[in-house]
């Protein structure tokens, strides 16, 4: 509970569309998040100031449906929860072809919102900024760039590339440049740490809708800056793949009664047929 709730509202919208949004047709009604993140110590108001926040910034699209409000998220939205859960449950290949992806963006001062949200996307794939407006990232993340790059207006000038690095200075060397990993390494023994020892006796379903939660964030608050280096720039005894292997176990646990305390917090605000009919 110390972890949600002092954590931004907003990441629990987030992490409510992907766990259990998607489950359940895409979208969920404003009341479902006032209930649901109420009960894990958020304010209603905070929680409206949430989802108003992510419509105006194109995280999430909004449709009224009668007296209630359905949320789901846009495709730049999509696109951060796709990373978030490629962190979670894709391994890392070990390999690497030797090429780096180069994000060179610019923009006016008329341009902000567009600005953060590439910010934004870059920032949970794990770049590093190299220079003034020139971010980096060890793996091929094109794909799922270009396809939040394609949903923005205006479109943001962004121009990615894929190239091994032609210059005296080493992989390593540049990689001990832009990323602190035993800073990172630390955070996973610390996560490790405090969700490595199993609760003990049955979670009821609120508790374990509440510890999912935890788990997410605790993991991804770390895993965001981590870089998913292959084996040969990594150090000995990295953390991040002990780390993965829990949160992954620990989340497939905790889902089924997760998903029941959320069918519980959906029928009580009236949402079931609303989410049903916008399949």
């Amino acid at each position: 509970m110390s972890t949600i709730g002092e954590v931004d509202t907003s990441l629990l919208v987030y992490s409510s569309l992907a766990a259990y949004g998607s489950r359940r047709g895409g979208a969920l009604p404003g009341t479902w998040f006032v209930a649901a993140l109420g009960g894990l110590g958020h304010s209603g108001a905070a929680v409206r100031q949430a989802l108003f926040r992510l419509e105006r910034d194109g995280a999430v699209v909004a449709e009224r449906r009668g007296r209630h409000k359905l949320y789901k998220l846009s495709a730049f939205g999509k696109a951060s929860v796709d990373a978030g859960t490629e962190k979670l449950f894709q391994e890392p290949s070990r390999a690497w072809d030797g090429k780096w992806t180069i994000c060179i963006a610019s923009f006016g001062d008329r341009h902000r919102a567009v600005r953060d949200q590439v910010r934004e996307v870059l920032d949970v794939e794990g770049f590093a900024q190299l220079a003034r407006g020139v971010m980096v990232h060890v793996r091929d993340k094109t794909a799922r760039i270009r396809q939040a790059l394609a949903t923005m207006r205006p479109r943001p000038a962004v121009t990615l590339f894929r190239g091994a690095r032609p210059v005296d200075e080493d992989d390593s060397a540049l990689v001990a440049r832009l990323w602190d990993l035993r800073d990172i390494d630390r955070r996973y023994q610390l996560f490790l740490a405090r969700h490595g020892v199993a609760a003990r006796g049955a979670l009821s379903p609120e508790q374990a809708f509440a510890r999912r939660f935890a788990i997410v964030i605790d993991f991804l608050e770390v895993a965001w800056d981590d870089p998913e280096l292959p084996a040969a720039l990594l150090p000995p005894s990295w953390s991040g793949h002990r780390a993965r292997v829990l949160a992954r176990r620990l989340y497939r646990t905790l889902l089924p009664a997760s998903l029941v305390h959320g069918d519980a917090i959906l029928h009580g605000v009236g949402g079931k047929t609303l989410v049903e009919v916008h399949r």
